[in-house]
């Protein structure tokens, strides 16, 4: 397929030129065909080359290779590099080469997309379960370089998403399958960054009254939001409501109905850290968002925002679906950070547990725990954690529940690990499901403090 691209661009570019004079399109396709064969000859897994693009006067060609086998969307390589070529009126100059952790090259597409005046390149590849590999390379700024996104919890220079004439539209598929959850995202080229703005098209109201409708469309009445906030097609509303003990925190999206809000999650706001992990929410709108509605989503905001640091520091991705733990009236927050060699995008690794607490104001370590076991490593099992009785008010206890835990006569058993993480006794360990005990020289009956802090070195 991708061989096959290239000799119709090939073709496409061997014009006739002026009489007497060099043809750029002749000259193209002999130097796509010198790049092609030196992509061969050194095993190179997919290569790609642009059409001529005309640009005020001047005229543009870029070659994309990318090593075989390398990961994509995040694997931690740097596995493309991509030669930008002007036509000089004699021969096709080398204008510069920009490589890193990019797009597979499989498609290159001239675009317009940071106001260069000069043409941006959309390196584009995958193609296969609603993933579509994007990263764009820009003179913008007068160095040819990638561009980054926000995406996620932090910035990339690979997204899934597509270009949209001036406009880039970003995707997370969270299972990346068919099936989803997917949710989308415009983005503008703003100082060097391409951030998120508002869809194209109309509006729609963000008020509580508007979204009370979308979370609830019945005429009876069952929740209330009483703030909301929206930025860059998303909302997140607060309130309380019939059914739930404490607060209502709804997060809608209208990426894929720009016209209309459409509900993402409705629950007490303990999920929402990892919104920028299950959806197409970039951690920078979920802290404005957070910022605007005020005080009550601080535990959430700052949960994101340690989320993002774990992830730079140690080079992992946060498990999905692991959010907020509340119990005993404290909010916990449990990481599974990488307990050994570093984590690639295709196998599981062994992890260690750090157990954070809401103090009020910020997140604190309290314990840590190296190798729990694999019904408890999330990168095994699945899942996320929950709190379970501790035999014991001064004490807390965690399993894991969902896609995960054990097997019985070859069918999966999934309503708990058979570990639980606890601090009975003053210190964090793994104990039998069903049975919280304290380690050796510890009495269970003595009052303890939630678990003992500890700092966490440097990997």
């Amino acid at each position: 397929m991708i061989g096959a691209a290239l000799v119709v661009a090939a073709s496409v570019l061997a014009r006739d030129g002026r009489a007497g004079q060099p043809d750029p399109r002749k000259a193209a396709a002999s130097l796509i065909a010198k790049l092609r064969a030196e992509s061969n000859r050194t095993h190179v897994g997919a290569f790609a080359a642009s059409n001529v693009v005309t640009r005020n006067g001047r005229l543009w060609l870029a070659y994309g290779s990318t090593v075989a086998g390398a990961p994509y969307l995040g694997g931690g390589a740097e596995p493309t590099r991509v030669r930008i070529y002007r036509w000089s009126g004699r021969d096709w100059a080398l204008s510069g080469t920009v490589t890193g952790e990019l797009g597979p090259s499989q498609w290159i597409n001239a675009a317009s997309l940071t106001g260069s005046r000069d043409p941006d390149f959309a390196i584009e590849g995958c193609g296969a379960g609603d993933t579509n590999c994007l990263s764009v390379v820009s003179d913008i700024g007068g160095r040819w370089h990638a561009v980054p996104f926000e995406y996620g919890y932090g910035e990339t220079l690979e997204v899934n998403g597509i270009p949209a004439v001036h406009l880039v539209e970003t995707e997370v598929d969270a299972c990346s399958c068919a099936g989803g959850p997917s949710t989308w995202t415009y983005e503008r080229y703003e100082g060097g960054v391409f951030r998120p703005v508002d869809p194209p098209g109309p509006r729609p109201d963000c008020t509580r009254s508007w979204l009370d409708t979308v979370a609830y469309g019945w005429q009876v009445q069952v929740l209330r939001f009483d703030r909301v906030a929206c930025a860059a097609g998303w909302a997140v509303a607060v309130g309380t409501g019939t059914g739930f003990s404490g607060r209502v925190v709804g997060l809608f999206d209208r990426g894929g109905h720009p016209k209309r809000w459409e509900l993402m999650t409705l629950d007490n706001g303990n999920a929402l850290p990892v919104a920028p992990a299950v959806y197409d929410l970039p951690l920078s709108i979920f802290g404005r968002l957070a910022s605007r509605i005020g005080p009550s989503l601080a535990p959430q905001l700052a949960a994101a925002r340690l989320i993002a640091r774990l992830q730079w520091r140690y080079h992992f991705y946060w498990p999905q679906q692991n959010g907020i733990v509340t119990a005993a009236g404290v909010n916990w927050l449990l990481a599974e950070l990488p307990d050994g060699p570093a984590p690639n995008n295709y196998s599981a690794y062994p992890v260690a547990v750090v157990i954070y607490r809401w103090t009020g104001t910020s997140w604190a370590a309290e314990g840590r725990i190296p190798r729990p076991g694999h019904d408890l490593n999330v990168n095994w099992a699945g899942g996320w954690f929950t709190a379970v009785p501790a035999g014991s008010s001064s004490s807390v206890a965690f399993a894991l529940v969902g896609s995960c835990c054990t097997t019985k006569g070859g069918v999966a058993d999934n309503a708990q690990s058979t570990g639980l993480i606890t601090n009975a006794g003053g210190t964090w360990h793994v104990v039998p499901r069903h049975r919280v005990s304290a380690p050796a020289g510890h009495n269970p009956n003595r009052a303890r403090a939630p678990g003992r802090r500890v700092r966490l070195g440097r990997r």
